[in-house]
């Protein structure tokens, strides 16, 4: 499609951006990540972070010991084996598995399209990834293929029933091995061998490429002081979601009037849509209460400016009750003549370790009903 088109075209330039402190972490995360991984438009997730440090660091947490409940805030990391891993055990379990203390690990982001996954694992330092990888070496970790830059802990791909632990971060939930390596200051986990040194190419990163950097930018004004606690990383796939192609399949065969009526009423659901975008981010944040912010890239600002209007009332029109809250809808310049709609929500409630708004939201998104990103036809 010819959005997809434009969309690589704008991939294959890059461009850097300055940014505030609380954007350090989101940023830092995403230019440890190949731009490459930017070229699939299918995708609708195209990188999922969760901040651990940011979190702690809440109004209400700071200075707490982390308990494992107050992870459940961190949803996007679902499908990341050690964040999954964190949701299905006890902490001190997790930790003796992963070797390393929580409150270690600044960051995760990855992706997760299983049997292929990736995580990464922010350190603070280059020297902390250093110690920490040396360490996995006494959690079941060899060189892999005499590669001493290489770990694994088994065969690749490879389900092993009798390794499976739920607690372990090191291994998928059907105990599968993981490879890793080390990228600067993050530990880079990977399903699959052949990911690694792709991972590490010191290539252009995904927080080079302009569709991201103004989406960054943009972020970092919505934001302000306030902390991303985490974030979804989107492609233009994100606003096909309406079109609900499984409601078509089922249809009986034959059965053209149905057919033909469900396919109109969807088209015309498009066509009260938002402009088409290049991507952007969703992400959770904590402003004065939990929020929502969003930043979508478009090619100019009057399109931008009308799309975070058009945002602003879907929003208010079709999100729960539990997901209202103060509308902000603006817009922001980004990087080589892009622009990005900006659009912020911020609910009541004063609990750090829950965001309903935010939590709302995944939930509908996981259930493939959230239209309010929706693409319009025209």
């Amino acid at each position: 499609m010819r959005l997809s088109a434009i969309a690589t075209v704008l991939l294959l330039s890059t461009s850097g951006a300055a940014f505030a402190q609380n954007l350090d972490a989101l940023t830092q995360a995403l230019d440890h990540l190949p731009e490459f991984i930017l070229t699939n438009p299918d995708d609708p997730i195209q990188a999922r972070f969760v901040d651990v440090s940011a979190l702690f660091a809440l109004p209400g947490l700071a200075g707490e010991e982390a308990k494992r409940e107050n992870l459940l805030r961190l949803q996007v990391g679902s499908g990341l084996y050690p964040v999954d891993a964190l949701f299905r055990n006890e902490l001190a379990d997790w930790q003796e598995r992963a070797g390393i203390s929580l409150s270690e690990v600044q960051y995760f982001v990855g992706l997760a399209s299983p049997p292929n996954v990736i995580a990464l694992w922010g350190m603070e330092t280059d020297a902390d990834a250093a110690t920490f990888f040396d360490t996995l070496k006494q959690h079941d970790f060899v060189p892999f293929g005499g590669d001493d830059g290489v770990l694994g802990n088994g065969e690749p791909m490879k389900i092993d029933f009798d390794k499976r632990d739920p607690a372990n971060p090191w291994r998928s939930s059907m105990g599968a091995a993981t490879f890793v390596a080390t990228k600067g200051n993050a530990i880079v986990q990977a399903s699959s061998p052949a990911a690694v040194p792709v991972l590490l190419n010191d290539g252009p990163s995904v927080a080079d490429n302009p569709i991201v950097a103004t989406a960054l930018k943009g972020l970092d004004q919505s934001v302000g002081d306030g902390w991303i606690v985490q974030a979804m990383l989107i492609s233009p796939a994100f606003g096909m979601g309406g079109f609900d192609l499984a409601d078509l399949v089922s249809l009986q065969p034959g059965n053209l009037d149905e057919l033909r009526s469900k396919l109109e009423s969807q088209i015309a659901g498009l066509s009260e849509g938002i402009p088409p975008y290049f991507g952007g981010i969703i992400a959770d944040v904590q402003l004065e209460n939990p929020a929502v912010a969003i930043a979508l890239t478009y090619a100019d600002c009057d399109t931008a400016e009308a799309a975070a209007r058009q945002i602003g009332g879907r929003w208010k029109a079709s999100m729960p009750e539990t997901a209202q809250g103060t509308i902000t809808t603006t817009h922001g310049e980004g990087v080589d003549g892009l622009c990005a709609a900006l659009f912020t929500v911020v609910g009541d409630t004063e609990d750090p370790t829950t965001n309903p708004i935010f939590g709302r939201f995944f939930e509908q998104y996981m259930r493939r009903d959230f239209t309010v990103l929706q693409v319009g036809n025209a």
